[in-house]
């Protein structure tokens, strides 16, 4: 389990990285009161005023919170003097298709009025620049970089973005190898996660139709989010070395995951017989005497 001298731990939620199927797999190791939660709520894109709120609480309150998670931008560890971060990252291309299904079925999301109002399609969506999710936003996070205007992140964020991500996590995530980052997380951390229940969480409400996700389209989104692209890469290498350096535990631990995912596997089949069997023979009884 987290010690006290990894605490808080703070998750820098990517919108569509699978934060939430995440979430729900970190909280149960945190009391509710324990848990402090930021979510995007300017139009913009950015979580500034839910930050802010953090910011102005007492540091008394700071020091009671042990769980950090949302949309929160990078720099939150200022405020404590132990600390652990993590994060998921998610190829840029398929976020970003993430995010258009998402807003276009939810009509709670905050960009979902637009893109009815104005119709747009997946690439009309992005060349709208309305917000800065579009935009290089794992850079924006990892770099602490809330003010930057759309079309503006550089190099220069993108190195500062690389060097939080070797330099301030232990571990972090990639969306694609979701029991692998589980695997780093209780091999880094202590944590005993498990992987019985798959289902995935928040989910795009919609199924884009393949003329608004053509080759086209997909390099104009990887284009206009090259950073991104660079900085998945680069994670994607750290991530691979990171298991490289730890393949023994890794290997036992990836092992132990399977194992128990097949004993829960079992047993749920076995409780499903339990029941559906005395009612097989009932409705054959009943129906078929």
């Amino acid at each position: 389990m987290l010690t006290p001298n990894k605490l808080p731990f703070i998750f820098l939620h990517v919108p569509r990285t699978g934060g939430v199927s995440m979430s729900k797999i970190l909280y149960p190791f945190f009391k509710p009161e324990e848990r402090y939660v930021v979510y995007v709520e300017e139009e913009g894109g950015n979580s500034r005023n839910a930050v802010q709120r953090f910011i102005e609480l007492p540091q008394a309150e700071k020091e009671k919170i042990k769980f950090i998670g949302g949309h929160a931008y990078f720099g939150l560890h200022e405020y404590y003097s132990n600390y652990s971060y993590f994060t998921l990252l998610r190829n840029p291309v398929d976020r970003i298709i993430s995010i258009y299904g998402y807003a276009l079925g939810w009509e709670g999301h905050y960009l979902h009025d637009q893109i009815i109002a104005n119709r747009w399609s997946l690439h009309e969506f992005v060349e709208s620049k309305i917000s800065t999710e579009l935009d290089n936003a794992m850079v924006r996070m990892l770099s602490g970089s809330y003010d930057i205007p759309f079309g503006k992140c550089t190099e220069e964020l993108l190195e500062k973005a690389k060097t939080n991500l070797t330099k301030f996590f232990p571990t972090f995530g990639i969306t694609e190898r979701f029991t692998d980052t589980v695997t780093m997380l209780n091999i880094t951390h202590g944590m005993r996660i498990h992987l019985h229940d798959k289902k995935k969480h928040n989910v795009a409400k919609v199924v884009l139709a393949p003329e608004q996700t053509t080759d086209e389209v997909k390099n104009f989104i990887k284009k206009t989010n090259a950073l991104d692209y660079k900085l998945y890469e680069y994670a994607c290498q750290v991530f691979e070395e990171r298991i490289s350096k730890n393949k023994e535990a890794f290997d036992t631990e990836i092992n132990r995951l399977k194992t128990v995912a097949t004993s829960v596997e079992k047993n749920q089949n076995s409780t499903i017989l339990k029941y559906f069997v005395p009612l097989q023979k009932w409705y054959h009884r009943i129906f078929k005497s």
